[in-house]
């Protein structure tokens, strides 16, 4: 087939391949980061109608200093900015950012569950205006939910007839494309890549492409390292199969939610889950919606922390995975909230405040008295901490924009049902500087009136009950 004739196929299969991607039906959404060539595939992308059904953003940091804003500064003086690491770390910038934006865009992270995401980094160096004395090569990196797929690109640039730069940059090009369409599951058997290279394994010389497959780490893998302190959080949501059940976990590190989507976060054990911390999580969502006049209605997180400020042990991971597959399965077979589960190693809410800053906070008035209790804070068994230091973190929260959604909740002691009002009239008397602190706790607080919440169930009670119950069988 003359050059020609290549050209139109591959032309037509390019269209295509974009026409496909553009369907609605197939919910995919792709965020490009490349460097160092692969213009003409964005250009491809751009000129035909339907890009805006998947595409989210793209970036092309051609300088070093533009790379250096993606890659950390760490990275940028030991990697070669036309590497395999560096593609790879591009792809999962390009995933984080894709996944931001679309959530903002949809007002909501749950949509992730149902929706591809995309996130595409690819590096080149290849001809140039001064011969290189280096390999032409090139790197495509796709980020996905489950895996790396990774493709290293050598171009002989020892040909008769060399090729030109716009000819490599289409080859590089063209890697970019059969490399999200592989991801995306596309169906075409023709291949986009390799009628255009000059593949001879019996040749010192000759163009060179390799695939190489790296799983993201598993949950029970991303709970260890969560564990181990090489990560601070872990995002987790179902997506959904038949019949309303759990098809599989998205786990998402170290993602920070959007302060723009206003999440609300109910810390708590969920020994078990109940009834009680849905209709908790009900009414605060609602009561947060009308006192802050939002347009939406957030998500709502349920937060399982490893650590417990009242326990020495941490809770084990086997327990943390049995929660977090009782918390999300129940609520997609019931139709229930929450849609996902934040793990972290935060016991103290200024420490959750300081990871989701903007977030609101779901809690009864008992774990609310562990906010201004001082022994929380001291650093020691000897030390003693002062107003000084509840008050530092009082205005901390606020700081951060935090708000604290109460809902009241029966004593255990006085058999009496306790509202988060009161806890701010005890506090009051409590401290030499009753006035500042009963203002700055008053100010973090929306608080959840009797009529609006109760209901006298716990967890504990629950697990007295199981245990009664076992104990006569």
């Amino acid at each position: 087939m003359d050059q020609k004739n290549t050209y139109k196929l591959t032309t037509e299969k390019i269209s295509e391949f974009l026409n496909f991607l553009s369907k609605k039906e197939n919910k995919t959404k792709i965020l490009l980061v490349t460097t160092g060539g692969g213009g003409q595939a964005l250009s491809w992308i751009l000129s035909q109608p339907g890009a805006s059904n998947y595409l989210l953003d793209a970036k092309i940091p051609y300088s070093k200093q533009a790379s250096r804003e993606i890659l950390s500064a760490s990275d940028s003086k030991e990697l070669s900015y036309c590497s395999e690491a560096v593609a790879i770390k591009m792809a999962k910038f390009a995933y984080q950012r894709a996944l931001k934006l679309y959530s903002l865009e949809k007002k909501s992270l749950t949509c992730l569950g149902t929706t591809k995401i995309i996130g595409v980094g690819a590096c080149a160096s290849l001809v140039s205006q001064k011969e290189k004395k280096g390999d032409h090569r090139g790197f495509v990196s796709i980020c996905c939910d489950d895996n790396f797929l990774t493709f290293s690109l050598e171009l002989n640039k020892r040909r008769k007839i060399r090729r030109t730069r716009q000819e490599e940059d289409k080859i590089f090009s063209l890697l970019i494309l059969h490399a999200i369409g592989e991801k995306v599951n596309y169906p075409s058997k023709i291949n986009l890549i390799e009628e255009h290279l000059e593949i001879n394994k019996n040749i010192k010389f000759s163009d060179k492409l390799e695939r190489k497959i790296e799983k993201h780490f598993t949950l029970e893998e991303n709970l260890q390292r969560l564990s181990n302190g090489d990560i601070k959080t872990l995002l987790i949501l179902g997506k959904k199969g038949a019949e309303a059940k759990i098809e599989s976990y998205q786990t998402l590190e170290d993602f920070n939610l959007p302060p723009a989507l206003k999440s609300l976060i109910f810390p708590g054990s969920f020994n078990p889950k109940h009834k009680g911390h849905h209709l908790l999580a009900q009414k605060a969502q609602q009561e947060y919606v009308q006192k802050e006049g939002l347009p939406h209605y957030p998500d709502i997180f349920f937060e399982l922390c490893l650590s417990n400020a009242d326990k020495k042990e941490d809770l084990s991971l086997e327990e943390t995975k049995k929660r977090i597959d009782q918390i999300l399965h129940d609520s997609f077979q019931n139709d229930q909230i929450p849609k996902g589960v934040l793990v972290t190693r935060a016991p103290l809410f200024i420490e959750k405040a300081r990871l989701y800053p903007s977030a609101a906070f779901i809690l009864g008035v008992d774990t609310l008295k562990r906010l201004v209790e001082p022994h929380f804070y001291q650093k020691s068994k000897d030390d003693k901490a002062s107003m000084f230091d509840i008050m530092t973190i009082l205005k901390e929260f606020h700081q951060h924009k935090c708000r604290l959604i109460v809902g009241g909740r029966v004593d255990n002691e006085s058999k009496i049902f306790q509202q988060a009002s009161d806890l701010v009239e005890k506090t009051t008397t409590s401290f030499s500087e009753k006035e500042t602190v009963s203002s700055l706790l008053a100010k973090l607080i929306i608080p959840l009136s009797e009529s609006n919440f109760r209901m006298d169930i716990s967890s504990t009670e629950i697990r007295k009950k199981f245990l009664q119950q076992k104990k006569k069988i």
